[in-house]
């Protein structure tokens, strides 16, 4: 077993095979007007443009704002991606890609793409496949979880994507789940406290949506009824046959989902969610059509982010003794480049030096800009 990151056979990729090894080790996806910063056991933090940088999933606490910090520490309720399993005949409960359940999984991959981050994961003769990837046009996470039943019987799980979203407000902070896009909504007005603000927070994209392109058989929304008194490594709303079905109405919200599989041997299902902000509901509802309304859009926007990336290849090829020191070079170090220069890193503001030393990059990818 191999419990340090290493290169892909194509070179194009990075892989980790322990949870445990890099516990911090984490890739990052942008586009124009967001960036997601994604840690291999799931956390993650994510901030878009509006214009200034703002979450739509946030701490659960009141934070305060800062830029995007690539070794910041993680603990027990910071914000994150994961999908809880339970088998509904012994009632085991294991957790991806780790957190929260952190139970020790058959096997692990952790494997970082230019444009995509996929996780592979054995346990219970259960094969599960996470992808995360963005797209080009809208300030979304695209998810795909494909599940495979690699036992001689039928297995009978119970899937719980667990997307947090955090203390939105303390002016006002609410969720429900809406039908019409399979998920859920949470809405909150961002604080202000004087008057005059009011005008320019009216405008924000104040409300955090999972969409998802199956009905599941149940939901909470409020993420203290989910977690009870077990915490988020045993949540009392999984010891119980259906979630709660929770409105929040001033609660912290959770956007928690649930859906009841019978895996036949060898069969494999899969579910596609589309996570990010929004300014109204009618916004969320036309992204909800964009992305299932036909079976193939949603592969095609993300290929189509794909291609996006890829216009951050230089071209630029090196070979020298130090094998490492060529694949930062030749396939990773461009796209660094491409992400400050397309961006600025995110700011508004941006430090003088790192503006002129990104541009200097950028000549070599994109001279016009």
């Amino acid at each position: 077993m191999l419990y340090t990151a290493e290169p892909s056979k194509d070179q194009g990729r990075y892989l980790l095979h322990s949870p445990m090894a890099m516990p911090r080790a984490s890739s990052f996806l942008w586009n124009k007007e967001m960036m997601i910063h994604m840690n291999c056991r799931g956390y993650a933090v994510s901030q878009f443009m509006q214009p200034e940088p703002a979450k739509y999933a946030y701490a659960p606490n009141l934070e305060a704002k800062t830029f995007m910090q690539p070794e910041q520490p993680y603990y027990a309720h910071h914000p994150g991606r994961f999908v809880y399993f339970k088998d509904r005949n012994s009632g085991d409960l294991f957790s991806v890609p780790y957190e929260p359940v952190r139970r020790q999984l058959d096997s692990f991959v952790f494997s970082v793409g230019k444009s995509d981050v996929l996780w592979r994961i054995k346990n219970d003769e259960l094969l599960i496949k996470l992808k995360l990837t963005l797209s080009l046009e809208d300030t979304v996470e695209l998810w795909t979880i494909q599940v495979t039943n690699e036992s001689s019987k039928t297995k009978k799980i119970s899937m719980y994507p667990y997307f947090t979203v955090g203390y939105m407000s303390w002016m006002n902070q609410s969720a429900r789940f809406d039908e019409r896009i399979n998920g859920i909504i949470c809405s909150c007005i961002s604080p202000y406290q004087k008057y005059q603000d009011y005008d320019k927070v009216k405008t924000y994209k104040d409300k955090t949506f999972l969409i998802s392109d199956t009905p599941p058989i149940a939901f909470e929304t409020i993420q203290e009824n989910f977690e009870g008194e077990g915490g988020l490594h045993d949540p009392q709303a999984l010891k119980t046959e259906s979630l709660g079905k929770g409105e929040s109405l001033y609660e912290t919200p959770v956007c928690a989902l649930q859906y009841d599989w019978d895996l036949a041997p060898g069969e494999t299902r899969s579910l596609k969610l589309v996570f990010g902000p929004a300014r109204t509901d009618e916004e969320i509802h036309v992204l909800s059509d964009k992305y299932f309304s036909d079976e193939k859009a949603f592969e095609k926007l993300s290929l189509a982010y794909a291609a996006y990336v890829e216009q951050g290849d230089t071209g630029l090829k090196i070979k020298t003794p130090n094998a490492k020191f060529d694949n930062f070079v030749n396939h990773w170090m461009s796209r660094q480049i491409f992400y400050h220069g397309e961006t600025n890193r995110l700011s508004t503001d941006p430090q003088t030096r790192n503006y002129l030393q990104d541009n200097m990059g950028m000549s070599y990818i994109n001279p016009e800009i």
